[in-house]
Parts: structure tokens; sequence; C-alpha cells
């Protein structure tokens, strides 16, 4: 099942001549590098399909992809939702990207930017390069120049959870050829099961937790705050650079498919003549209340917290297996 709503009818008929943006007047542009673990098919895929699963929020996505074809979509920051819009200018499969790129206030300030995703595979991964021009401004720019890095991370993160066998070969030493993974200290599993709900309690990229590496700490950080945390209380943002050499991003719920799909996976198994009913909930906002109004009526929120307590915590440690995470589990209660 496809995460994004394929919309042809509505986005139809489309004009038959691409015409890019003429950006000679805004000369403002940026670039940014990410080595992936995962190969380009999936890159692309997570662009052009998968989009609210890693940066748009869900049931947010109007995206057709074919080149010329408008879309459309929406992310959170700060609390505040902002929409995105934009044509597709060009589609390579598996190799590149382009796309016309307009924010509001705080972003492109409505100018019609173009952002270029260009795929090269290397090693068993992937080598994006991403270039973002057409800015009015620097101080739009800059702006972006900083989210894009944190955007990418959270991409990485997604694909580390969703693609298990890529992600086991796709620890790389940066100036070699061979695979080399990194040796990582044990994770406390409670630990990283209060991280994982921080991060899955807001929109993607709002909550962001990482492990250390070298120690197995967990550290955090909030679009809400102006401060940092790690597990010992509040750290200075500008000490930590969360590097992929030190750090790994813990996923958002959606990474790991446990969004709307365990809720459509729990209506199929328990509620299948409802399937249709919860299926029409995540067509506007509000679906996850009306979901657990109908859970209510039915008498199964229990079963469902059962069912998505087991899901999460199966997901969470699998995802620790394919990164190579070793955990310290947790300690067994006394009994009565």
């Amino acid at each position: 099942m496809l995460s994004i709503r394929m919309v042809e009818t509505a986005m139809s008929p489309k004009p038959s001549t691409i015409c890019p943006p003429d950006l000679s007047g805004r000369p403002f542009s940026l670039a940014v590098e990410r080595r992936f673990a995962s190969p380009p098919a999936d890159l692309f895929e997570a662009w052009t399909e998968r989009l609210d699963c890693w940066f748009a929020a869900p049931q947010s996505v109007l995206m057709c992809p074919e080149v010329n074809a408008p879309f459309f979509f929406e992310t959170t920051h700060a609390g505040q939702r902002h929409p995105h819009y934009g044509r597709i200018l060009r589609l390579e499969p598996d190799r590149l990207i382009e796309l016309t790129w307009v924010t509001g206030a705080g972003g492109t300030e409505g100018a019609e930017t173009v952002v270029t995703v260009a795929l090269a595979p290397v090693d068993g991964g992937t080598v994006l390069h991403l270039t973002h021009a057409g800015f009015a401004d620097d101080a739009s720019r800059q702006r972006h120049e900083q989210a894009w890095p944190f955007v990418l991370e959270q991409l990485e993160s997604q694909l580390a959870g969703s693609s298990s066998a890529e992600a086991k070969s796709g620890d790389f030493e940066r100036d070699g050829d061979e695979a080399n993974p990194r040796p990582i200290a044990p994770v406390n599993y409670d630990e990283l099961e209060m991280a994982f709900d921080f991060v899955s309690s807001g929109m993607p990229l709002e909550n962001r937790a990482y492990i250390s590496l070298a120690t197995g700490a967990i550290e955090y950080r909030s679009e809400f705050d102006d401060k940092d945390w790690d597990d010992e209380g509040e750290t200075d943002a500008d000490d930590v650079e969360f590097d992929n050499d030190r750090f790994i991003a813990i996923p958002h719920k959606n990474g790991l498919d446990l969004g709307q799909h365990l809720v459509l996976r729990f209506a199929d198994e328990v509620l299948p003549g409802r399937y249709d009913q919860v299926a029409d909930f995540f067509r506007r906002k509000g679906a996850y209340s009306r979901f657990k109004d109908l859970l209510a009526s039915e008498g199964l929120l229990e079963q469902w917290y059962a069912f998505e307590t087991d899901a999460q915590e199966r997901a969470l440690r699998e995802w620790c297996a394919d990164n190579g995470i070793p955990l310290v589990e947790r300690e067994a209660k006394p009994s009565p």
C-alpha cells in the first residue's frame, strides 16, 4: 500500500510544456550532501511515494510522481503547519528528482525555488546531493541550509527502520571502500522506549532523540524548547553535533510503520467489517480520535493498547538489531 494518495484525476490534465522558473534574479542557493546505506531505489521511492513517512504530515500529501504534475503537502514546525507547493520538473528513476518548491513566511517567502536531488550509487549505498536554488535573499537561504541536514537525517532514520538488509550493511568507513561496522555501546531498553515515545509524540522532526554510539546515552532535542536535554539533564545545544560517526537518530513511529499502517492492520485483524470506515477516518483530520471513539464503543480500547505496545516493542527491537545496537534489558520485577 502506498502511503501517498495518488491523485491523478485531480491533478490532470497537465500542460505538455515544462516551464522551469526563472531564477536569474534570485541568485542565492545551497548544496547539501549525505551518504546513505540504502540503495538509490529506496531513496527515489521515499521522495516520490513515501514523503509522509519521513517529512510531510501524515495524510497531507497530494502527489502524482509524473513530470509536470503539481504537488502539495504540509510539514509542522514549533506546532505550526506549513504548506508546501510545487511542480515536478524532472524525474529519472533511481537517479534524480527535481521539483519547484514554494513555501510561505519563514520559508521561501512565496518564491518559486528549485530543489534538485541527485542520487549516486556507491559501495552498496547512495550519496545524495541536494541543491536548493532561487532564494530571494541570504536569510532565507541560511534558514534552509540549517534545516535540510535535519530533514535528511530523518530520512536516514526512516530508511534504517524499514530496510533491514540495507541497514545492516550501511555503516561505512568514511574514508575507505570497505564496510566497517561502528562499535556501539549498549542502550537501556526502557530509556530507548521513553525516547521513542518522545520522538513520536509530535510530528516528524518536531522532537528528536539520538543515541551516543560511544556511551549508549540518549540526548534529546525539541523544536519547542530553546534547551537540549540528555539522560542527565540540560545540555548546551551549541556543544552537541549529532553527526553519523558519533550518534544514531531514533526513528519516529511513522518510520517504523507504527502510525496509520498499524491502525489499519488492527482493523483488518480485529474489525474486518469496519475496515472501510476506519480507512475513511484518515481522509481528514482527527483520525485517531475517531478511531479511539469507535474502539471505545466496541469495548476494544484495551485490546488496541496491548496490540500497539506489542507492535512497538517488536519494531524497536528489530530496528536495534538491524542497526547493531545492543540492548540492556529491563530489570525483572520482584514477585509479590
